[in-house]
């Protein structure tokens, strides 16, 4: 572990920016692109969103959604990036001459985090260039880095099959399934388990709602305005979900780190 932390800044930044405008600089512009329109048409329809006290705002979850499936669609095909630099050979070359293991690891998880960190920056430029009223300023920051959990669970998931397994087309079939047919089975059977309390479906829930927890977030929301004639079983609260998906990425991320410092390339 302590070898894993022994990492030289400078060289890591320079291969950060390397692999940032080689391979990623125009997927973060067409994520911030995204956001940005995403945001104007949130804050153009201030007037029809109703924010208080007792009345949350369901209007920007269907757009936020849609916003957060077609991110993580993007986001399947870029982890596999890193085996294409593998199987070109460039990545023995940079760690013969100029990087360490851990080194060459840690800079691709910075460049991949990128975009979140591009999802909230573009975000709170737009909220300065509008100045919203502070209630809704505050909903739509706190909708956006809820997401970024989710985000960077995906991320780094999908880095880690693909530096293990070695297989980018695994990695992008996995990502696209989290991203689309997950998205619609996890109100499914969130659903099924509200109104009929079989245990199965709690059991198909808990795993999905781990992998997309602000998802999972937005249904117990939008669920609270549907009565249920009976809820023997409870959903899980949100916030043990966030915990369990957040101590996940760090014990996956870990995992990766020392599975490639073992590994032959």
């Amino acid at each position: 572990m302590k070898n894993l932390l022994q990492v030289n800044i400078k060289r890591v930044y320079i291969y950060l920016v390397y692999i940032t405008n080689k391979t990623l600089r125009w997927l973060i512009a067409l994520i911030i692109a995204i956001t940005f329109m995403y945001s104007l048409m949130i804050l153009s329809a201030i007037p029809s969103i109703a924010v208080g006290p007792t009345t949350p705002s369901y209007d920007i979850y269907p757009g936020t959604i849609i916003l957060l499936m077609v991110i993580e669609m993007v986001i399947a095909f870029i982890p596999s990036t890193v085996i294409d630099e593998i199987e070109r050979g460039e990545t023995t070359l940079f760690l013969a001459h100029s990087l360490k293991r851990n080194e060459y690891l840690f800079a691709w998880i910075l460049a991949l985090l990128l975009f979140p960190l591009a999802l909230i920056l573009s975000h709170i430029l737009t909220l300065v260039i509008i100045y919203p009223p502070q209630n809704i300023a505050l909903k739509l920051i706190e909708n956006m880095l809820y997401m970024s959990i989710q985000i960077v669970e995906l991320i780094v998931l999908l880095f880690s099959i693909s530096i293990i397994t070695r297989r980018k087309n695994l990695s992008v079939v996995i990502g696209i399934i989290i991203a689309v047919p997950l998205l619609f089975l996890l109100p499914f059977a969130g659903s099924m388990l509200q109104s009929t309390n079989d245990p199965i479906w709690y059991t198909l829930l808990v795993p999905i709602a781990i992998l997309k927890p602000y998802t999972y977030h937005i249904f117990t929301i939008t669920s609270t305005s549907y009565p249920y004639p009976y809820r023997s079983i409870q959903l899980p609260s949100t916030t043990t979900i966030y915990v369990i998906a957040i101590v996940l990425t760090i014990a996956i991320a870990i995992a990766t780190f020392i599975r490639f410092m073992k590994i032959d390339l």
